[in-house]
């Protein structure tokens, strides 16, 4: 019993190391000082908001295909 959890336990935790290995980088929030102030349009932050966002719906798109895919048992 204890080595069937151990098995199960080892292939969820390398399906999950799978998964985060293929999750786009997360974007990296410009620094105060990287606004110049100056009311640019956009300015850095509007771009660095617009640019999360389109990365977390690659990262959640990515995340439900592997979800349907293990829900299946597999590709």
């Amino acid at each position: 019993m204890h080595r069937t959890l151990l098995i199960i336990g080892v292939r969820l935790m390398s399906s999950n190391r799978k998964m985060a290995q293929r999750l786009p980088p997360k974007p990296e929030k410009p620094l105060p000082e990287d606004c110049c102030g100056g009311g640019c349009d956009p300015c850095v932050f509007e771009l660095y908001e617009e640019e999360l966002e389109r990365w977390q719906a690659r990262v959640d798109a990515i995340r439900a295909r592997n979800s349907d895919t293990s829900r299946r048992g597999g590709p």
